[in-house]
């Protein structure tokens, strides 16, 4: 799975909002990889 299946999936999973640091603590995934994954939806 790749980062932003990663991203997409915690998104959905958990129903609200969710900013990129949000993001990297509930995935353990780098910033930088949140952000481009992030830009790339």
């Amino acid at each position: 799975m790749d980062a932003k299946e990663i991203v997409l999936e915690k998104m959905k999973k958990e129903g609200t909002p969710l900013n990129a640091g949000k993001i990297v603590e509930l995935t353990n995934l780098d910033r930088k990889v949140v952000d481009k994954a992030m830009a790339e939806l």
